[in-house]
């Protein structure tokens, strides 16, 4: 370069521009973090400064080790390359069969620690954040206490985890649920109210009752019907499709929450609320339900459900509710 000035050569330099360092995956949780009971609606959050969809694998533990291979654990992983998750082997040496795609219907996975369900995975990429829900069942019979366990690697390898977020304990047997009920009427809404008695309840916010099944059917069947669980530990309400296979969603239930909506019904779990009689240990929720379309006149809700350790109060029609 010439001097503007005398004339005279003046230096130069090449500045070069390097990309970025690329930043790990960051891990923002799980819901229910702490909690017990046999099966439950789980919610992960990761996220990522490149964008959730920079996410190539989100791994989830329930185990009583610290470090992998997690033998004798519920241990599996989320792929963004299949939009699937697979599970461990009870070594942690490899999956066993099969894997459950995101917003689709499938078998469980099992292995000798829990049972990922089938039709259950809702995968939501969104900004910087992927979240993902999945249905767990533990196997009961033996007290464990568990440390969960989440780790995330991005496309080029960079990883965060397996750092510990929360305890989740599958507890004791105790004695079962009873006594499903439902109340509501209404054209062509109802407020729903399903409950169970469980001799283990203390009081609204300490219960034993893990999950509480609705199913509104005119045939008596699942399918093309309106079945919705509601998990206690999560305080999350889940609608199944027409298919009664897979889930139409998932919503927290009550403030935060939203509207789930299958071919027969719709579910407004943002005005769920929890219900308790102390004089009888019933736990209930009430929801608004409303009939879609021709699912009108006379219908059968039946009633159900488990409590924290897996002892189940069968499904029994307990209520009519008709609309026009």
């Amino acid at each position: 370069a010439t001097s503007a000035e005398d004339g005279t050569k003046a230096a130069s330099a090449t500045v070069t521009l390097l990309p970025p360092a690329n930043s790990p995956p960051t891990i923002q949780g799980a819901s229910p973090s702490n909690g017990a009971g046999w099966a439950t609606v789980f919610k992960y959050e990761f996220a990522d400064s490149n964008g959730a969809a920079d996410i190539a694998t989100a791994e989830v533990t329930y185990s009583t080790v610290s470090t992998a291979p997690f033998a004798n654990s519920c241990w599996f992983v989320s792929s963004k390359s299949t939009n699937a998750v697979r599970l461990y082997n009870n070594a942690g040496t490899g999956f066993v069969s099969g894997q459950i795609v995101a917003d689709t219907s499938g078998g469980n996975l099992s292995n000798s620690r829990c049972s990922l369900v089938g039709g259950s995975l809702k995968a939501y990429p969104a900004g910087n954040t992927l979240t993902l829900y999945l249905g767990i069942g533990f196997a009961t019979g033996t007290v464990r206490n568990y440390t969960t366990r989440l780790k995330a690697t991005d496309a080029a390898g960079a990883a965060a985890g397996y750092s510990p977020y929360g305890t989740w304990t599958v507890p004791a047997a105790t004695a079962p649920p009873s006594s499903p009920a439902a109340s509501g009427s209404g054209s062509p809404s109802a407020q729903l109210n399903v409950s169970l008695v469980d001799p283990n309840n203390a009081a609204l916010y300490d219960v034993d009752i893990d999950d509480i099944q609705t199913l509104v059917t005119k045939t008596g069947g699942g399918d093309n019907a309106c079945r919705f669980f509601y998990f206690a530990p999560a305080e999350m309400i889940v609608l199944m499709d027409d298919d009664d296979v897979h889930w139409a969603g998932v919503s927290r239930a009550g403030p935060g929450g939203g509207a789930l909506s299958n071919g027969k019904c719709m579910v407004n779990a943002a005005a769920a609320q929890k219900t308790y009689d102390s004089s009888t240990k019933r736990f209930g929720i009430t929801v608004p339900v409303i009939a879609h379309g021709t699912f009108t006149g006379t219908k059968y809700v039946y009633v159900g459900g488990s409590d924290l350790s897996g002892n189940i109060a069968s499904i029994s029609w307990v209520h009519s509710w008709t609309t026009n």
